[in-house]
This record gives structure tokens, sequence and C-alpha cells, in this order.
């Protein structure tokens, strides 16, 4: 699931595209000389007016389709994010970027900006290391796809 399914965007062109197949299958079932199929219905003995109205029905289901397709993408989208919120924690996302942050902060040449990011380092990951940027940098290249935040915030 990407993030861009979840956009205006997305919801804005998966419905111009199920209009435009409704409108093409609608199309078809109104206006079947449209086709240039009088051949086909002189090959298979049918009656042209029905060759256009099952390829008609065939954009309109494939109409539907695409819209139940994006809501199916929605849905899954907010489940899986509850079930990420269940396992991790509300602000697991937040604070996993937090501390990229703050471990670029642990290099700053101001020492409150330093101090700052270590009180912070050390409550959102539960760790006691020192100051160091690559004792830091080092803990988290090791946990960074594993770390989750287990301890209530204490602030």
């Amino acid at each position: 699931m990407r993030r861009d399914d979840l956009t205006a965007t997305a919801w804005f062109a998966s419905r111009a595209f199920a209009v435009g197949l409704g409108i093409a299958g609608l199309f078809l079932v109104f206006r079947p000389e449209w086709l240039g199929w009088s051949w086909l219905a002189d090959l298979v003995g049918g009656d042209m007016g029905l060759i256009a109205a099952l390829a008609g029905l065939a954009f309109l289901v494939a109409a539907r389709q695409t819209l139940q397709v994006h809501d199916l993408r929605v849905h899954s989208a907010a489940t899986l994010e509850a079930l990420h919120d269940l396992l991790y924690g509300k602000d697991h996302r937040r604070d996993r970027e937090a501390i990229g942050v703050l471990l670029t902060s642990l290099r700053s040449e101001d020492r409150e900006l330093r101090d700052v990011a270590h009180k912070h380092l050390k409550r959102l990951t539960g760790q006691e290391f020192a100051a160091d940027a690559d004792v830091w940098d080092a803990w988290w290249k090791a946990h960074e796809h594993t770390w989750s935040r287990r301890t209530p915030d204490a602030s």
C-alpha cells in the first residue's frame, strides 16, 4: 500500500477513470453502430445491438470494479494503520522521525542543543548512552528496523 493511494488526487483519479469507463459503456449500449462491428454480428449470426450491449455492460462492470478497488485500498490502509498503532503505539512514526532529527542534533556545535537532543533520545529510546553521536548512530543503525517504543512517555 502506497501513501499515494490515500491522497485526494488518487480519489479523484479513480472516480474520473470510473466515470470515463461508464460513459464509454453507455455510449456502446446506446450507439452500437459507432463500433463498426457489424462484421462481427454477421460472423456470429447475432444482433449488433446485443453485441454492443454486452461490450457496454463489460465497461460498466469495469467502472464499478475500479471504484471498489480504490475503496478496498483505502480500507486496507486504514486497517493496517490501526494495526500498526496497536502494535507499536500511536506516535511510533513520529517518534522514529524524531530520533533521526535528534541524532543529527547531537552533532551540532551548540552545546545546549546537544544536551536537549541527548535528553530526548534517552527519553524516547530508554537507552542510557553518553552524549556521543557515534555511539547513538551505531545503536540506531543496529536497531532502526526493530525499534519500538514500549515504555510510557516519561517527560
